[in-house]
C-alpha cells in the first residue's frame, strides 16, 4: 500500500494535490459533501468529497514536498534521488506537468534523504516572478521553473520548515536548533555582468536573502531579534515542525 507523504490545496481551482512514497503525484477535485437526512443512522456512512482527476509517476523516490503558490495556479513537487533533488512543476488549472528541474546536491549533503529535511515554499520576488525556495538540509536553493537562481546558507542546523509571508514580502524559516529566521525574499536585481553595454540592456540577476530591509518594505520593525519571540523555541529546547500563515 502507498503512503501519502504530503498534501497541498488550491482554493482558487478547488484541487487537492498529494504526493506518496512511490513517487506518484495525484490531483483530486474537491466536491460537495452531501449529508444524510437527520433521522438516518450515520454509523459507517461515508461522504465522498474528493474525486480523482489525474496521476503522474513524477519521481523515482518518495515525494517529500508538494507546494502550491499563494495564488493557486502553480504547483511543485520535490524528491531526492541519490545526489539529485528533482523538482517537477505543474499548472493547477489544467493539472498538466509543464517543466522539471534537477539540483545537484554536494557530497557533504548527500546523506539528506528523509522528508523532515526537505521543505519548500513559493514566493514572489522584486521582478514579479514566482520562485521556489527549497530547503535541503541546512541550505536553501532559490529556483525558477527553468534554473537555480541562488544558493543560501542561512542556518547552522537542519531546516525543518519554511513558509512565505505574502503580506510582509518575507520568508520565515526554522531549524532543528530552534532558530527562527525572517529573511528578505523580494530581493534586488543586480547586474549579472560588469559589461556596461549589457547593463544598459538590463541584463540582471535576482539576489535574495539577508536581513529584512526595514519596516517601510516589510511592515515589520524591530531593532534586535532579542526583542522578538524568534528565540522562544530555542530557549524551550524545541523546534518547529510546521509553519502556517494566516491570510490576514
Amino acid at each position: 500500500a502507498t503512503v501519502v507523504t504530503c498534501v497541498a490545496v488550491s482554493r482558487k481551482h478547488g484541487y487537492i494535490v498529494t504526493g506518496d512514497d512511490k513517487g506518484v503525484v495525484k490531483f483530486w477535485k474537491r466536491g460537495k459533501v452531501q449529508l444524510p437526512p437527520p433521522d438516518t443512522a450515520t454509523k459507517d456512512v461515508q461522504h465522498p468529497c474528493l474525486e480523482f482527476v489525474k496521476a503522474f509517476t513524477a519521481h523515482n523516490s518518495s515525494v517529500q514536498c508538494v507546494e502550491i503558490d499563494t495564488i493557486g495556479d502553480s504547483c511543485v513537487s520535490v524528491s531526492i534521488d541519490d545526489n539529485t533533488c528533482m523538482l517537477k512543476f505543474y499548472e493547477v488549472s489544467t493539472f498538466d506537468a509543464v517543466s522539471m528541474l534537477r539540483i545537484a546536491i554536494p557530497d557533504e549533503e548527500s546523506s539528506i534523504t528523509d522528508s523532515s529535511s526537505v521543505c519548500c515554499t513559493w514566493f514572489t520576488a522584486i521582478d514579479n516572478q514566482k520562485y521556489v525556495a527549497v530547503a535541503i538540509g541546512k541550505v536553501i536553493y532559490v529556483a525558477s521553473p527553468e534554473t537555480v537562481v541562488q544558493k543560501l546558507s542561512l542556518h547552522a542546523a537542519m531546516i525543518t520548515c519554511i513558509e512565505y509571508l505574502p503580506q510582509h514580502d518575507c520568508i520565515l524559516s526554522a531549524d532543528q536548533a530552534g532558530t527562527l529566521d525572517l529573511w528578505d525574499c523580494r530581493g534586488s536585481l543586480v547586474a549579472s555582468d560588469e559589461n556596461v553595454e549589457e547593463q544598459a540592456f538590463g541584463t540582471t540577476t535576482l539576489q535574495v536573502g539577508g536581513p529584512l530591509c526595514g519596516s517601510a518594505r516589510h511592515h515589520i520593525q524591530y531593532s534586535s531579534k532579542t526583542e522578538t519571540d524568534l528565540y522562544l523555541l530555542q530557549r524551550k529546547t524545541t523546534y518547529a515542525v510546521a509553519i502556517a500563515v494566516s491570510r490576514t
